[in-house]
């Protein structure tokens, strides 16, 4: 089976001094809840195989046994010891969420604009909204570790002309954006040339995907909030990446008045499922995925809702946001028992109409109330869903199970090498029917893995072992992420 689904949450990662992340009842509470998703998908690939290829039930079985045992006795052990004390949990993200945009708030509004040192973001590249926005992001990450100001010339963004118009100025004391013309190229410590601390004007020129790494490039946390939001949080890089993406990304007034606006013509209430489908211009960058598959997760969401609520009545609403018009008239009649609904007008449907003005509201329509669902499911080979699971992190509460992605695992355009840490050993076999590249890898404890984003099956990562240099899969329950701590003011 080809199709990957990416299982959002994480196994518990590991710090720089190789202290496990999750600690207490929570952390059990997830790590169970992953390795629950990832038997689901154990189970269902290998009986897809096995209808592939019947002939060899024996080896299918054999190693079906040689995953599933082990995942399920660390299952078990997790849910013998856990107990919840999730709303505890909650109210020290809500803390933690506070102190984080007050550590931003306080780097981007000096009190003296003059004296202030400014960063500004020189991004020389075009891409869509989703990407162009990334991009930003990681100026921000920079401009906050240096203690510098972020400026940036919305204006010049000619592909969405209504940038300017819909956020709010990233500081409210330091606007003008004067000087970049001499400004040197700022270079982290690490580079050639490193930039020294005391120049007053820098600006970070982006040019391509993924440029560039940074020590405070997203999937690393800064060090004074780590030992406080490693203990309550699932995945503190996540949630560090949500407080940066949502103070970039904070409306005008204007437009949270539009929301609630919206949210009541359209009848958008709870119990609700945001689903992100991306076809047009998309479909030749990543992967057809059916509504069928969609709706799957959708299904098994309001299964579960509705069991822990047995005596309410409710309706299975669906938020679905996509520019295909075609979709919706196939979801509504495929599955009329869901209600449908869509804040975009059919004119914005199409991909030449994407960046006027007015689109661009809509686009952000589908944003934030795609972040306000219950649930959200869509595709991580966009970046609008990737957006969407970022804002939901400064939420006051751990979402990172609130989602799921049908393709690829989690990754922030420019993001630092993700590395994960073996706790258990694995010995990995290569059937003769199975693809090279789905060969599994040996691990030995104490192993550093480089994980291969673009390679995810739920129950199995992809990677690289770096004490042996084999590249394959290996059991997503045997391995820790190993989390960087950055020196943020």
């Amino acid at each position: 089976n080809r199709n990957t689904v990416c299982v959002i949450g994480q196994p518990p990662a590991e710090n720089s001094k190789g202290g496990l992340i999750w600690r207490g009842a929570t952390g059990l509470l997830y790590s169970s809840l992953s390795k629950a998703l990832q038997l689901q998908e154990l189970l269902s690939q290998d009986l897809t195989k096995i209808k592939q290829n019947p002939e060899k039930l024996g080896d299918l079985l054999s190693t079906l046994k040689r995953h599933l045992n082990p995942l399920e006795n660390s299952l078990v052990n997790d849910l013998i010891t856990m107990q919840k004390n999730i709303d505890t949990n909650n109210n020290e993200i809500k803390k933690l969420n506070k102190l984080a945009q007050e550590l931003i708030r306080k780097t981007q509004n000096p009190p003296d604009c003059r004296t202030a040192k400014k960063l500004h973001c020189d991004l020389r590249r075009t891409c869509g909204f989703g990407c162009l926005f990334h991009h930003y992001g990681i100026c921000l990450f920079v401009a906050i570790g240096t203690n510098r100001v972020m400026q940036v010339k919305w204006g010049n963004i000619r592909a969405y002309p209504g940038i300017p118009k819909t956020f709010r100025n990233i500081s409210d004391t330091c606007i003008n954006a004067t000087g970049f013309e001499q400004a040197i190229e700022w270079k982290s410590k690490g580079e050639k040339n490193s930039t020294s601390e005391d120049a007053e004007i820098v600006k970070l020129i982006i040019q391509k995907p993924r440029d560039r790494h940074t020590p405070f490039s997203p999937w690393t946390v800064p060090a004074n909030f780590l030992p406080r939001i490693e203990a309550v949080h699932s995945n503190p890089m996540l949630w560090w990446i949500g407080q940066v993406q949502s103070y970039l990304m904070r409306p005008q007034e204007w437009l949270l008045n539009d929301l609630e606006t919206c949210k009541k013509e359209i009848g958008f209430d709870h119990p609700i499922v945001g689903v992100h489908i991306r076809r047009t211009d998309k479909i030749s960058e990543a992967a057809y995925v059916d509504l069928s598959r969609y709706m799957v997760h959708a299904k098994n969401w309001f299964d579960r809702y509705a069991e822990k609520n047995p005596n309410k009545s409710f309706k299975k609403r669906i938020y679905l946001a996509t520019d295909e018009v075609n979709v919706t008239l196939e979801a509504n009649e495929r599955y009329p028992e869901y209600q449908f609904i869509s804040g975009l007008p059919n004119a914005s449907f199409h991909a030449a109409k994407r960046r006027e003005e007015e689109t661009v509201k809509y686009l952000l329509h589908d944003v934030y109330l795609l972040r306000d669902c219950d649930y959200f499911v869509g595709t991580f080979s966009s970046n609008i869903g990737q957006m969407v699971y970022e804002l939901r992190q400064a939420l006051d509460r751990d979402t990172t199970f609130e989602a799921v992605s049908l393709d690829n695992t989690y990754l922030y355009i420019g993001q630092s090498t993700r590395y994960q840490k073996a706790i258990m050993n694995h010995i990995g076999i290569c059937q003769k029917f199975v693809d090279r590249k789905e060969c599994e890898i040996d691990l030995r404890v104490g192993d550093r893995i480089k994980v291969n984003p673009k390679v995810n099956k739920g129950y199995m990562y992809g990677g690289r072992n770096m004490r042996t240099g084999r590249a394959g899969l290996y059991p997503a329950y045997k391995v820790r992420d190993i989390v960087t701590p950055a020196r943020y003011p």
